[in-house]
């Protein structure tokens, strides 16, 4: 996997210093749960070491989008294992470009539309794991131990 194109977090507060307003602003322009956003970002990009073109969400680079792409190899949930395979994925200039891209594709993916307006991080991520966001069956629980995580260092 690619290193982070800026900064990397040595802790979840410090993820949480670093990217917490970008999540908040991207919370508030959405209405999807802020601490939904940050977990999601965390897990993607383990706690921020691995964002390459600040795609924080891991976001793929399909025949709708149109800005930069890059090709890197990724691993897929198949039937019965996980198998690598060489995905584009979309690149972003800054961070907050990162959360913005990351809002938009969540906001105009009827799949991810569910999210929207739900402020309970739990129950976003439950909505998350049966919307089919993720191939990994443990994403679900993967997601709120993060969420949990990121609330505790929040305090």
């Amino acid at each position: 996997a690619k290193r982070s194109a800026g900064p990397i977090p040595k802790n979840a507060k410090e993820f949480i210093k670093m990217y917490g307003p970008a999540a908040q602003e991207a919370s508030r322009k959405s209405g999807v749960a802020k601490d939904l956003l940050l977990a999601q970002v965390a897990l993607e990009t383990q706690w921020g070491k691995y964002a390459p073109g600040y795609n924080f969400a891991g976001i793929k680079a399909d025949s709708s989008w149109t800005g930069k792409s890059q090709t890197l190899m990724t691993k897929e949930q198949g039937k019965n294992w996980l198998y690598s395979i060489a995905q584009k994925f979309r690149v972003y200039d800054s961070p907050e470009e990162g959360f913005k891209g990351y809002i938009s594709f969540l906001m105009n993916n009827k799949r991810d539309k569910p999210l929207v307006g739900v402020s309970d991080p739990y129950a976003a991520a439950d909505i998350m794991s049966k919307t089919g966001y993720a191939t990994d069956k443990n994403y679900k629980s993967k997601l709120q131990s993060v969420i949990k995580m990121i609330q505790s260092s929040n305090k």
